[in-house]
C-alpha cells in the first residue's frame, strides 16, 4: 500500500448501516476490460503504381460508423465493469449470499433481457449490493471515498461534488440533499 494512504474508511449509508469502504487501487481498475478492444478495420487503397495498400479506416470510410458504435459500446461496458468491480472490492466485508439472489422483479428483468447482466461474478454481486445494501446516492458517496482513499486531493473531490450537485439541481432538484453521511 502506498505510504500515507488509508486502507479503508467507515461510512454510514443512507439506511443507517455502517460499512467499511476499502481502497481499490485505480491501477487495478484501469486494467479491467470486458473483452478485447475492437480492432480498427482497414480499407484497401489503390496506389499510383497500381498496387493496393491497406490503411486504418477514418471518418467517412465505409465501416467507420459501425466501428465507432462498437468502440463506444466497449467503452461503456468497460466503465460499467470497472464500477461493478470497484463496488464489490470496496465493500468486501459485506456478506453476499451464495448465488446473489435478486428481488423477483429485478430477476424478471434480467431473465427477460431487459436488464442485461454481463456474465461475470462481479456484475451480479454488484447488482445484489445495489438492490440490497446501497442506494444510488450511497454509491456516489462511496465513489468519492474511493477517490479520497486513492489520494485525490480534497479540492478536486470538492469540485466533483459541486459539479454533480449543480447537475442534479438542473436535472433532478428533488434528489439534492439526500445521500450517505460519512463517519467523522
Amino acid at each position: 500500500m502506498p505510504k500515507g494512504l488509508k486502507q479503508y474508511r467507515e461510512v454510514t449509508l443512507s439506511s443507517g448501516e455502517v460499512v467499511k469502504v476499502y481502497r481499490v487501487p485505480t491501477a487495478v481498475l484501469s486494467g479491467i476490460i470486458p473483452r478485447p478492444r475492437p480492432r480498427r478495420p482497414s480499407v484497401e487503397m489503390k496506389l499510383a503504381t497500381g498496387q493496393t495498400q491497406s490503411r486504418p479506416i477514418k471518418a467517412g470510410d465505409p465501416g467507420w460508423e459501425e466501428y465507432q458504435e462498437e468502440l463506444e459500446q466497449w467503452e461503456a461496458d468497460r466503465a460499467q465493469l470497472q464500477r461493478d468491480v470497484s463496488l464489490v472490492l470496496a465493500l468486501r466485508d459485506v456478506e453476499i449470499p451464495e448465488g446473489c439472489p435478486l428481488p423477483s422483479a429485478i430477476q424478471q428483468l434480467v431473465d427477460s433481457g431487459l436488464l442485461p447482466l454481463p456474465d461475470n461474478p462481479y456484475s451480479r454481486q454488484a447488482l445484489w449490493l445495489r438492490t440490497h445494501v446501497v442506494s444510488f446516492t450511497d454509491e456516489l458517496e462511496l465513489d468519492l471515498v474511493q477517490q479520497e482513499l486513492n489520494g485525490v486531493p480534497e479540492e478536486v473531490i470538492e469540485q466533483i461534488k459541486e459539479n454533480f450537485r449543480n447537475r442534479l439541481l438542473r436535472e433532478a432538484p428533488e434528489a439534492v440533499g439526500s445521500g450517505a453521511q460519512q463517519e467523522k
